[in-house]
């Protein structure tokens, strides 16, 4: 096969070609010389007129009607049943026993029950004898028999997807029902071909609005910009101001699915004037949703403000994703303006416990996520995320995906479990780069910053490449904080500048760009323009911020501080995050309040402190703070443990990640699966693995991660399916 295909021909091509020719050389032969070896991973394999020819003559020395039994097994595929080949063909049950039986002799079929194709290229070729007229006919034939036997609807929807368009509305129901249960099934993708190809028939015209809407809700769901087309279609075939409304609100959610925060609200705003009075609960819901929309760009920030005045001024909605919404709506514009009220944050608590694992607007539920993280909910949300991921698998929801993912991503962040956090980042990354999901790769920053914090610079940098430039949003405003500069950190000031958004804004635990524009200052020098900025966001933090925000602001300001003052807020500042899972920013608090004592030549008090500050940063996977508190250390007269270029201290997050995986048993190809990575990435990353390990096997993974000890909670395994 090499020979023909090239050295480069991988062991799986020439495996499935030696499975689909059965190692008859001729069939090989022919198979080869009409560059078969695309066909292996899907796809009918093509047959060579000298095959078909050969195939189609032993056939028809049997018997005249022994072709035609051939015919009607192959397109009903490999579970084929003879009866059912006998509706086809009108024979009876006797001949087609005996023809079945004599295929066999020829090497036709393997078998005759079930019946079953000697080789795949045998099936194919006996395909191939078809005209097209009499394929389109015999797929008609199969499904009615299949339809009335009882069989799956995929299994009929599957043979009407190789019939012409008749105008036939049995073949466009019968592929909607076969759509249903692909979504059921979590297969949207496969669901939006059954619709696109029931669409294509076409239905009766009575229902092809309702076609429209299932092909927009299955193309949303694999992640697909068509849907948002379907919808617009739909709405223009609909004149009903209550249905026009229903499907603006699918239009509206399916735009903020795929990061298009503005289209959602100009959407519902237009069907909220067209709908009036005429159905207040419907009116209830796409005002909720237009706010958290809103709240997501800073182009419509302004416009929630009133939505939120009327709907503060209603009664409580009893429907649970209207309630949602708002209880989310309300928390993010606490959040982002520094003032997240005692009401306001119940209520988002209260939202929390009632979400089903399953979210009707996976756009939502990811802003509940993300604002229980930025409001310090960690447990809340790391107990909710396991359920949420399952719902989402199963329903093969990318959108469902990527929030469950992001916000594992961004709690293990905050909580220092960098290894977790990478791997969870790297998973919605992918998923937003399979998809149409441009808008969103704002996510990548959750990944820059693990980078960041473990040393690896260039990978973080080609990250931060891959989020496109945007207008100011909540996640266009991550990626100039994750690169960490004074110019993006001044970048960030400016995106959450209240002439943007239209409202006031205070980052207050999100992205912490004061303090982080304040130790740009501090490294440049300008110790006053530091204790500004770090001042004003730890007054913003004590009123209104977590532990972890509280205990970030008060280390800058300690540090822009200076002498006994600074101090005294090192201090503080390591107190409030001992209160704090937030393990990271314990560790860094910890190591800025040792170095200051012995800078303050107060060495014999520095050193535990520096020692606690470096267990904690090798137990994160964070090695430039573990180099700097290694140093701190032995310059305050300790005897740290040395520096370790191998062992469990030396592995990235992305390699502890995947030897963790693979000591739990899983091999490369399920390890990349999971991790939505490549194969070549997954070796790569073991082969470092056993170099920084000293080990030669697999199977001395285990021993060798036995030790392993991160001080963090352990992760819910979510993220390995």
């Amino acid at each position: 096969m090499r020979a023909a295909l090239g050295a480069g021909t991988p062991d799986a091509t020439c495996q499935a070609l030696r499975e689909a020719s059965g190692g008859n050389p001729f069939y090989l032969g022919e198979l080869l010389r009409t560059q078969a070896a695309a066909a292996p991973g899907g796809g009918r394999l093509p047959a060579s007129e000298a095959v078909a020819r050969h195939v189609e003559a032993r056939i028809r020395r049997l018997d005249p009607a022994a072709l035609g039994l051939a015919q009607a097994l192959a397109v009903l595929g490999d579970e084929a049943q003879l009866r059912h080949a006998m509706a086809l063909t009108g024979l009876d049950t006797d001949p087609a026993v005996r023809l079945a039986a004599a295929l066999v002799r020829v090497e036709v079929l393997a078998a005759a029950n079930p019946p079953r194709f000697l080789h795949p290229v045998v099936r194919a070729a006996v395909d191939a004898s078809l005209g097209s007229d009499e394929r389109d006919r015999m797929h008609r034939a199969a499904a009615r028999e299949l339809d009335r036997d009882g069989a799956a609807p995929g299994r009929v929807a599957a043979h009407l997807m190789h019939v012409q368009p008749a105008g036939d509305a049995w073949v466009a129901g019968r592929l909607r029902q076969a759509a249903r249960s692909s979504l059921a099934a979590g297969a949207p993708a496969e669901a939006g071909d059954q619709l696109r190809r029931a669409f294509a028939e076409p239905p009766p015209p009575g229902e092809r609005t309702g076609v429209l809407r299932e092909l927009a809700a299955a193309d949303a769901s694999a992640g697909r910009q068509s849907a948002a087309g379907w919808l617009a279609e739909a709405l223009a075939r609909t004149s009903d101001p209550r249905e026009r409304a229903g499907i603006a609100h699918e239009l509206a959610r399916t735009y903020a699915a795929l990061f298009r925060w503005v289209e959602a609200v100009d959407t519902t705003d237009r069907a909220l004037a067209e709908l009036g009075d005429r159905d207040p609960a419907l009116a209830a819901r796409l005002e909720a949703e237009l706010a958290v929309a809103g709240m997501h760009d800073a182009r419509r920030a302004a416009r929630v403000v009133a939505v939120m005045e009327r709907l503060r001024a209603r009664r409580p909605s009893p429907d649970p994703e209207t309630a949602e919404a708002l209880a989310v709506a309300r928390a993010m514009a606490g959040v982002l303006t520094g003032q997240l009220t005692a009401e306001a944050a119940g209520s988002l608590d209260d939202a929390m416990r009632a979400a089903e694992p399953a979210a009707a607007n996976w756009d939502t539920r990811a802003a509940l996520l993300w604002t229980m993280i930025t409001a310090e909910r960690f447990q809340e949300v790391d107990e909710a995320l396991p359920a949420m991921a399952e719902a989402a698998t199963r329903g093969g929801s990318a959108r469902g995906l990527i929030a469950v993912y992001s916000s594992l991503g961004f709690c293990k962040l905050r909580l220092g479990a960098l290894p977790e956090a990478d791997g969870a980042a790297r998973v919605a990354l992918r998923i937003l780069q399979e998809g149409d999901f441009t808008a969103g790769l704002g996510v990548a920053a959750i990944a820059a910053e693990v980078a960041v914090e473990a040393g690896e610079l260039d990978e973080a940098q080609a990250l931060l490449e891959l989020i496109p430039p945007g207008p100011a949003g909540v996640l266009s405003v991550l990626a100039p904080a994750a690169a960490g500069r004074l110019t993006c950190f001044q970048a960030c000031l400016a995106m959450f500048g209240a002439d943007v958004w239209g409202i006031e804004i205070r980052d207050v635990g999100y992205l912490h760009a004061r303090s982080g524009a304040a130790q740009a200052w501090l490294l440049l020098g300008d110790r006053d323009r530091a204790r500004t900025l770090a001042e004003a966001e730890l007054a913003d933090a004590r009123v209104s911020g977590g532990r972890r925000a509280l205990g970030i602001a008060l280390r800058v300001a300690g540090l822009a501080a200076g002498g006994a003052d600074g101090l005294e807020r090192l201090t503080e500042s390591v107190d409030v995050l001992r209160e704090s899972p937030a393990l990271l920013e314990r560790a860094k608090s910890v190591a800025e309040l040792g170095a200051a004592l012995r800078r303050a030549g107060h060495r014999v008090a520095a050193r535990p402190l520096l020692g606690e500050a470096l267990d904690l940063a090798v137990g994160c996977g964070a090695r430039p703070l573990a180099s700097r508190a290694h140093a701190e250390l032995a310059a305050a007269g300790g005897r740290p443990r040395r520096e370790r270029r191998h062992g469990l201290d030396a592995l990235t997050p992305s390699e502890l990640r995947v030897a963790r995986l693979a000591a739990d048993g899983q091999t490369n190809r399920q390890i990349a699966h999971g991790l939505y990575v490549t194969l070549k990435t997954v070796e790569t990353h073991l082969a470092h693995v056993y170099a920084k390990l000293g080990i030669a096997r697999r199977g001395e993974l285990p021993a060798a991660l036995a030790g392993e000890n991160l001080g963090v909670p352990t992760p819910t395994r979510t993220a390995d399916r």
